[in-house]
């Protein structure tokens, strides 16, 4: 998941209109991060773990109302998406996409 990580975080830097302040692969790092860095958008993939991907979503939604979260998932079924929206996600974008859909999709889900 690393390679996938660091590849988006390259690619949105390359975009003028994001900055990158943070990556993990770790769950339990988001919230001091988020606290830190207060970004506008948080881009996650919460349905590779074991971790209850849904809950997550829901909890960090709570917890940080403003922040926007796109999720990023090679789960292709809509039922995947439906959930993640119903939990708090401004969007959803499948990893299968090209460079500048995923752009595209993290702007409209952050609202720029």
């Amino acid at each position: 998941m690393e390679l996938v990580r660091v590849g988006l975080a390259k690619i949105l830097s390359a975009a003028s209109s994001f900055v990158v302040c943070a990556a993990t692969g770790d769950y339990d790092d988001v919230p001091e991060l988020l606290k830190r860095h207060r970004p506008h958008v948080m881009i996650v993939e919460p349905f590779h773990e074991s971790r209850h991907g849904i809950r997550w979503i829901k909890d960090v939604a709570a917890e940080f109302p403003q922040l926007k979260i796109i999720v990023a998932s090679s789960h292709s079924e809509a039922t995947y998406a439906e959930r993640a929206l119903r939990a708090g996600a401004s969007g959803y974008w499948m990893k299968n996409s090209s460079a500048e859909g995923s752009i595209a999709s993290d702007r409209d889900g952050a609202g720029r």
